[in-house]
């Protein structure tokens, strides 16, 4: 009992984590206050000189200064006060201290990372199938509706309905989805180079394929994050019995059959069509598809705004500056190719420093692919996955914290 209550527990706060819920009762996003007893919970540690944060959260926290420092210089290079690049880093720091509290709630019950995984994977699956049985259910929307915070980003939109796709609690919805879904899919497809059984083998099978299809339900360019995905999945099962592989083939095939026939019979036709719109007839699709392409090909930067940028992230009038949604777009034109940079670096660094715990070949692909499906993500929105990248470094390097080395007594 005790143990099923920690389960429930701890995946509640892993949905804090990682969807940045709101509630209906409550003016702040619990992720906050998650920090927030993360951060005092860590109080501790602060206190008895016997213990530091290790090299690896440190050198994180001075990468998020140098971003601001950064910030700070292109905004007052070009006289501006935007500070876009603050407003989404500095938070942050928060994520580092609600990863440990998770790391440290969990440490009774986790044997290994891999058990972390797993249950990050069956959150996410979790989560995307609340998102299809809400699209479906008024009932259940309604239910959830009365508590948790839909955010639709347009007064003319009152529920999940008025929308031609699927819409998940927190920040999974629109583009946003995709964050989860890279962690998600990535994940199952790892987990299957580990599983011992078939069915372990047919349940990841079944949450990797409920959330990409939920993923891109919600946001279309999410297929490409389910190919980067999907060609991991393959890649995990080169290191299996050809049997096993045959098996597991023809039970991806079966149930993702399962999951089209379910989805076509009970999902809005509207919603399939806004879908599957480009690929079957692209000339009743919404064109999205040839605005991104028009994007990439037509967009230009002069030489100032392409090294230390423009220091605007929106619109006065609405929208992006320069009427651009591209991920690397927008940071260019914000903090230019430097500002990029460092933001790709960190996300690298953090990855660098997952696999210093670890050094598994199939365990590194995992994280090339972690890193593969960001940066396709970026080609189309904007796109921050370090606090995803935390969470996971915190349970491999077993916390943040680390004994400080007391120098030898010399008599």
């Amino acid at each position: 009992m005790k143990k099923a209550s920690f389960y429930i527990f701890y995946i509640f706060l892993l949905v804090i984590y990682l969807y940045s819920i709101v509630f209906d009762f409550f003016p702040l996003s619990t992720k906050i206050i998650l920090e927030i007893v993360g951060l005092f919970s860590c109080a501790k540690y602060f206190a008895n000189g016997n213990y530091r944060l290790k090299k690896e959260y440190r050198t994180i926290i001075t990468l998020i200064l140098f971003i601001v420092v950064w910030d700070i210089i292109t905004s007052s290079l070009n006289g501006k006060s935007d500070f876009h690049l603050i407003k989404d880093i500095v938070p942050i720091l928060g994520s580092i201290f609600g990863a440990q509290y998770l790391y440290s709630l969990s440490k009774p019950y986790f044997n290994s990372p891999n058990k972390f995984l797993i249950v990050v994977t069956v959150t996410i699956f979790g989560e995307s199938v609340l998102a299809l049985l809400m699209k479906a259910s008024p009932a259940l929307y309604e239910l959830v509706d009365s508590f948790l915070v839909f955010d639709f980003g347009s007064d003319t939109i009152d529920d999940i309905f008025d929308l031609t796709r699927v819409f998940g609690i927190g920040n999974a919805h629109y583009f946003g989805v995709l964050a989860t879904c890279i962690l998600g899919t990535m994940t199952a497809a790892y987990l299957l180079t580990l599983s011992k059984g078939m069915v372990e083998r047919v349940l990841l099978i079944v949450m990797w394929i409920v959330i990409s299809f939920t993923s891109f339900l919600t946001a279309r360019w999410a297929v490409f994050i389910i190919g980067l995905s999907g060609l991991l999945f393959v890649l995990s099962l080169r290191h299996n019995k050809l049997s096993t592989q045959i098996v597991t083939a023809f039970s991806f095939l079966f149930i993702g059959s399962i999951v089209l026939i379910f989805a076509t019979q009970n999902v809005d036709t509207e919603v399939q069509q806004w879908a599957f719109g480009y690929f079957v007839d692209k000339d009743s699709s919404d064109h999205s598809a040839d605005i991104v392409i028009g994007w990439w090909e037509n967009t230009r930067f002069d030489i100032k705004t392409f090294i230390i940028g423009d220091a605007q992230y929106g619109d006065p009038r609405g929208g992006y500056y320069m009427n651009v949604d591209i991920g690397y777009f927008r940071e260019i034109f914000y903090g230019g190719l430097i500002g990029l940079s460092i933001i790709i670096y960190s996300h690298v660094k953090i990855l660098r420093y997952i696999y210093h715990y670890f050094r598994n070949r199939m365990f590194k692909l995992y994280l090339y692919f972690l890193m593969l499906g960001f940066l396709a993500a970026m080609a189309k929105g904007n796109l921050n996955m370090m606090t995803f990248f935390i969470l996971i470094l915190t349970y491999y390097s077993e916390g943040i914290f680390e004994k400080v080395k007391q120098p030898a007594y010399v008599g």
